[in-house]
């Protein structure tokens, strides 16, 4: 077999990916301690995970501090992580070789699995652009392939995930083994990382409805409610150059969030406005007249149930209009969801009604696609609940409660529709970086308001939905839908609502991998779209030389990039291990120093312990003291006896300055921060 024969083979084409993405992680593997920390462990989220599960293959639980019990993490990583840090005991370093193989094999594993899932979906050559992609693209190496969190894990199940769905949608019926499999892998999605949920979720109803041909109608009703929800209190109480700074509306938004997303469907449903899909192309005035019926006996009865909500003190008082807003987004956004989908619901005339034998089947799908990730769940919350006292992590809750305090250096939450348009945009590399970032700087530099770069992208995005089953590429976008970017897209959509109603702050990049995935997935389709113009379509043979010397520009930067960046970081020490140098040096053994974050140095230091003082990877216990303004009794409780960190942070920033302000003093300074003794 020639090579290039032998490349284009399943077994030549997986040979190829890893030899091309795993020299990075095994030559950083055997790097010197510094050049390894710094380059591929910079991040001190990480060291929670190994802090802790040092702690568990030691034998202390799942605890940080080997005091206070955290659920402060997600639970796969931390699992996979505990005997890798088993051999911490021996060599602290030891580990983080282990762990950067393992995240290059996870690395790779990704690129294979994107391969297979467009490749089934799209096209072969699809398939090999979208793992080249994912291999060369520096915004999604520098988030999955370093840091050490659970990224890396994310992107090999999610990709796993996909894989398997599009396989199974290709045939014609499964199996209840394929059922459990399948609903068992969404399982090890959600638990990857637990804002998988949405997601999952999406994805799950789109399998369990596969008997009922308008499917596509209620994923797309679900979004276009969610975020009808969304539009409606920014323009009411948030839009150009004012902030919708309000936790108390926010919580109402959340409610009335998920009240349309699960009543606005069941409602289109039962009151025949998927029929009128079906209708669209013979009675335009019809269709629209029952979309506006349907539409606002939704919002007279979510209005109502806000109403009652309220009157029983379980919401606060909200601005009535909100509720006309809401009827005006939702009911523009379904029709234009119905415009883009009307084309793609085949054969012209299907039931509108499933009947009793698909209810049936609909409910077997249901029993078993979901009854490993109900049962997972079950025994998720049980555990949490029994050794950590709160349902769900403690880590989450505290960054929404951050949310709430002003002057705090944690950030603030969306409170404006421009900035949340930005940041619903932005959270999609690499076709953020390559599109809309350039704009935006472009705008910027115009002086063009804030939001404005935003909304040309997504008003193009709109017109390509439009036009694009007109262009030569629709076997392309037609393959794609099929390939479940319909779920998948909602799924990615309905999580930033989530973060974006909900008061969060301090966001990371490595939250957005479901995004960097479609991304990665549609990037490739409109690259194979470019390669499969007609022949007699002047501009092929410039088309693709375009994109063949683009893709070797990528991957000429992206080693160039990490290499160069090795190859400056050999001289590298240890940041950690010269903070914890530090605090040996000024504090006795066995002293208890509080860090606000504080992973790595916890992680390096001797014969001391680390508490953790923002809570991220403390104790549900600590956050309500803390939250409640009774820190200093937890600190005198469990014997705190310095604090370290800088200056602004401890005596000037909430919450920690009504708390130290009076308690500490200062014994020494660095350059990374101040140590004071604390008293109580």
């Amino acid at each position: 077999m020639k090579p290039f024969q032998f490349l284009n083979s399943t077994a030549g084409f997986t040979f190829m990916i890893v030899l091309l993405a795993m020299p990075i992680f095994l030559i950083s593997a055997f790097l010197p301690e510094g050049a390894l920390i710094s380059t591929f462990y910079s991040r001190d989220d990480a060291f929670y995970y190994f802090q802790v599960a040092r702690n568990v293959a030691e034998g202390h639980g799942f605890t940080f501090d080997g005091i206070a019990v955290t659920n402060g993490f997600h639970p796969l990583w931390a699992l996979i992580c505990i005997p890798i840090f088993a051999f911490a005991r021996h060599d602290l370093i030891l580990p983080f070789r282990i762990l950067t193989v393992v995240l290059g094999l996870l690395n790779a594993g990704t690129a294979l699995f994107l391969h297979r899932a467009v490749s089934q979906a799209v096209s072969t050559t699809a398939g090999k652009i979208a793992a080249l992609v994912w291999i060369f693209s520096m915004p999604v190496q520098m988030v999955i392939g370093r840091d050490g969190v659970e990224a890396g894990l994310n992107a090999f199940l999610l990709s796993a995930f996909i894989s398997m769905v599009i396989r199974l949608e290709q045939e014609p019926g499964w199996t209840t083994r394929q059922k459990i499999l399948l609903g068992s892998m969404a399982a090890l999605v959600f638990f990857a990382r637990l804002d998988n949920i949405f997601l999952v979720a999406s994805v799950t109803l789109w399998l369990i409805l596969r008997p009922w041909q308008l499917r596509y109608v209620v994923i797309v009703d679900i979004l276009a409610c969610a975020i009808s929800v969304a539009l409606s209190f920014y323009l009411r109480l948030g839009t150009w150059g004012q902030n919708f700074y309000n936790f108390e509306l926010h919580r109402a938004a959340f409610y009335l969030f998920l009240a349309a997303a699960c009543l606005r469907p069941i409602l289109n449903y039962c009151l025949g406005l998927d029929q009128a899909i079906l209708e669209f192309n013979g009675s335009r005035k019809a269709f629209f007249l029952r979309l506006l019926l349907t539409t606002l006996t939704g919002s007279a009865l979510l209005g109502g149930l806000m109403i009652v909500l309220q009157a029983t003190a379980i919401l606060p008082a909200f601005p009535r209009s909100i509720i006309l807003f809401e009827f005006v987004t939702c009911f523009l956004l379904l029709a234009l969801g119905r415009i883009l989908l009307q084309r793609r619901i085949t054969p012209p005339r299907v039931e509108s009604h499933l009947a009793r034998p698909e209810w049936i089947q609909v409910l077997k799908n249901a029993l078993f696609l979901l009854g490993p990730l109900v049962l997972g769940l079950i025994g998720y919350l049980a555990i949490n609940l029994a050794y950590a006292g709160t349902l769900a992590p403690v880590s989450g809750q505290i960054k929404q409660w951050w949310g709430q305090l002003e002057f705090t250096v944690y950030g603030l939450p969306v409170t404006a529709l421009p900035s949340a348009l930005d940041f619903g945009v932005s959270i999609w590399p690499p076709l953020s970086q390559l599109i809309y970032f350039p704009i935006r700087s472009y705008f910027d530099a115009l002086g063009a308001p804030s939001g404005l770069a935003a909304i040309l992208v997504i008003t193009a995005c709109l017109a390509i939905l439009l036009l694009a089953p007109r262009t030569d590429v629709r076997a392309t976008s037609r393959g794609l839908g099929t390939g479940m970017l319909v779920p998948l897209a909602t799924g990615c959509i309905l999580q930033f609502l989530y973060y974006d109603l909900n008061y969060y702050v301090a966001h990371q990049e490595w939250y957005w991998v479901a995004q960097m995935l479609v991304a990665v997935i549609l990037l490739a389709g409109v690259l194979d779209g470019i390669i499969n113009i007609p022949p007699t379509t002047g501009g092929k043979l410039a088309a693709q030389m375009f994109l063949w010397i683009a893709c070797s520009t990528l991957g000429f930067h992206f080693f160039w990039h990490l290499y160069g960046n090795i190859a400056t970081s050999l001289e590298a020490h240890n940041p950690y291990r010269q903070e914890a140098a530090f605090l040996e040096e000024h504090t006795e053994p066995g002293s208890m120093i509080g860090m606000t974050g504080g992973g790595g140095v916890g992680y390096f230091l001797q014969d001391r312990v680390i508490m953790n003082l923002d809570g991220l990877i403390n104790s549900y216990e600590y956050f309500r003291y803390l939250r409640d303004g009774r820190a200093s009794g937890y600190y005198a409780r469990v014997g705190l006896d310095y604090v370290y960190g800088s200056p602004y942070m401890i005596l000037e920033s909430i919450p920690y300055a009504s708390t130290f302000g009076d308690h500490v003093h200062e014994i020494a300074s660095a350059r990374t921060g101040t140590l004071y003794e604390y008293v109580p």
